[in-house]
C-alpha cells in the first residue's frame, strides 16, 4: 500500500495521511447514531444494508457490496483495521466504532473514504496512519487522544466539529483541497502556527480556540492572533484570510 511521507512532529509524535476522492460515498447514519442529523450521503435503500455481524474482534454491517466497521471487542493497544472483510473493502469507520478503548495507534487501510462521527474519540492514540483513500474525517472523530502533529494531505475537503479537539497537537498543514473545517476542529490542542490553502470556503468558530496560536499562514501572508480571532473566533469565514 502506498504511503506519502511520514510527518513527525514534536513531541515526536507521527501522524501518517493519504488521501483521494470520496464523491460516491453513501452511509446510512441511522445505523449507528439516532441522534445524528440526516446528511446527503444517507441514500441507502433499506434491503442493501445488513444487520450487524462480527469478524474477529471487528463488528460490521453490509452496504451494498461495502462493509461499514461498526464496533472492536479486542484488547490490543496498536491495530490494523482490514482492507477487506468477506471479499467486500471496508469504506468506512462507523459511529463510535473504536471509542471509549485504550489505543495508542491503529493503521487505516487505504479503502476507508471516510472516518465517521466519534470513531475514534477518547483514546491515547499517539499515533495514526491514515490509507490513501481517506477524504472525509467527521465530528470529533479523533478528539481526546494523544497525537502531536498533523499534515492533511491535497486530497482530504472535510474536517468536521471537534475532530481533532484537545489532543496534545503543535504543529498542522492543511492540503491543498481542504473545503471546510468545523467548530472547534483543533481547539484545546498546543498549537503555534498553522498553514492554511487559499481553498478554504468555510470555517466554523473557534477552530483554533483555546490553543497558544500566534501565527497563521494564508499563501504568502502571516496573521496574527489578532486577526485569527477577529476572522476565525467570532464568525464562519468564507474565501481568503483579509489579514491583521
Amino acid at each position: 500500500m502506498r504511503r506519502i511521507a511520514l510527518v513527525c512532529l514534536f513531541p515526536l509524535v507521527c501522524f501518517f495521511v493519504a488521501a483521494q476522492n470520496l464523491e460516491d460515498f453513501e452511509y446510512d447514519f441511522e445505523l449507528y447514531d439516532d441522534q445524528a442529523e440526516p446528511e446527503t450521503e444517507m441514500v441507502e435503500e433499506p434491503s442493501q444494508v445488513s444487520s450487524g455481524r462480527s469478524s474477529g474482534d471487528f463488528g460490521f454491517v453490509i452496504h451494498g457490496d461495502r462493509v461499514t466497521i461498526t464496533a472492536y471487542s479486542g484488547d490490543a493497544a496498536e491495530i490494523v483495521i482490514p482492507a477487506e472483510i468477506q471479499g467486500m473493502p471496508v469504506t468506512a469507520i462507523g459511529y463510535k466504532a473504536f471509542a471509549d478503548n485504550q489505543l495508542i495507534g491503529v493503521e487505516i487501510p487505504g479503502t476507508v473514504t471516510a472516518i465517521l462521527y466519534k470513531a475514534f474519540e477518547n483514546n491515547r492514540l499517539a499515533w495514526v496512519i491514515l490509507g490513501e483513500g481517506l477524504t472525509v474525517i467527521r465530528d470529533s472523530a479523533f478528539a481526546n487522544n494523544q497525537l502531536g502533529g498533523v499534515l492533511i494531505p491535497d486530497s482530504v475537503t472535510v474536517i468536521g466539529d471537534h475532530a481533532f479537539e484537545n489532543n496534545r497537537i503543535t504543529n498542522v498543514i492543511f492540503g491543498k483541497r481542504i473545503d471546510e473545517i468545523g467548530s472547534l476542529a483543533f481547539a484545546g490542542n498546543r498549537l503555534r502556527s498553522v498553514i492554511i490553502p487559499d481553498s478554504i470556503n468555510s470555517l466554523g468558530d473557534d477552530v483554533f480556540g483555546d490553543t497558544p496560536l500566534r501565527y497563521a499562514y494564508s499563501g504568502m501572508v502571516m496573521h496574527s492572533q489578532r486577526a485569527l480571532e477577529a476572522e476565525l473566533g467570532k464568525r464562519p469565514l468564507v474565501g481568503k484570510f483579509l489579514g491583521p
